[in-house]
């Protein structure tokens, strides 16, 4: 009947939570010519990465030019930003709790700009806390 199957659409998106992220391969960070601090840019930084080297990422849901935004921390500075169009699947994800890593698998040139390419996966927050001595 046309109420079960509503039903069966409802409990699918009750499961949501519980489906697993697949990695996101081939993220672009973008936005670093923009970024500087104490004088030394951003894509110096990129320029001296050799993969596969960890970024941190946050959330941004108050960034004017995008709901979606995901900055990418090296070394506690802020370098740029996750592409949009993949930041925008990936960010639901990171709203809702799920641990991410970031990983740099190369390095492209887009432009004349040099731009990191990650892998963005989630983890097992709770394994590895298992695994830290106290």
């Amino acid at each position: 009947s046309p109420g079960s199957l509503a039903g069966g659409h409802l409990s699918a998106n009750n499961r949501k939570t519980q489906m697993e992220m697949k990695p996101f391969k081939n993220v672009a960070v973008v936005g670093m010519h923009f970024r500087e601090r104490d004088g030394i840019p951003a894509k110096a930084y990129v320029e001296s990465f050799v993969p596969p080297l960890e970024l941190r990422l946050e959330r941004e849901p108050d960034n004017a030019y995008d709901q979606f935004a995901i900055k990418v921390i090296f070394n506690e500075e802020h370098i740029g930003y996750i592409e949009a169009a993949k930041a925008m699947f990936i960010s639901p994800w990171i709203d809702q709790g799920v641990a991410v890593t970031c990983t740099v698998n190369e390095l492209e040139t887009r432009r004349n700009n040099l731009h990191p390419i990650c892998t963005i996966e989630a983890y097992d927050a709770e394994a590895v806390d298992e695994n830290t001595p106290d």
